[in-house]
């Protein structure tokens, strides 16, 4: 269990890193705020590492588009901003 909360910790700052990078990479080039894309930063997230995600991603989704691409679920009931969610599987894709 112990190893798990590790685990949990360094996916959490993994995630603040890719948010702060991402605003310095924008910010160094002058660029607007461009598309997020977050591939499975939720997978080794327990619920209180979603929890303490879940708002930043959406305060970030207030300015831009944010893409999470997930194996989670129930996940897309921790964010607000939730537009569309599409499902894929076996090569079809549809939308929820």
């Amino acid at each position: 269990r112990a190893k798990s909360a590790i685990t949990g910790q360094k996916r959490r700052v993994d995630v603040a890193l890719l948010f702060a990078l991402a605003e310095a990479a924008a910010g160094a080039l002058g660029a607007s705020r461009g598309t997020l894309f977050a591939d499975e930063v939720f997978d080794s997230l327990d619920e209180a590492g979603r929890a303490a995600v879940c708002p930043a991603m959406d305060e970030l989704a207030e300015e831009r588009c944010v893409v999470v691409i997930t194996h989670e679920e129930a996940l897309d009931r921790g964010f607000r901003h939730v537009t569309k969610r599409l499902d894929v599987e076996h090569g079809k894709v549809t939308e929820r």
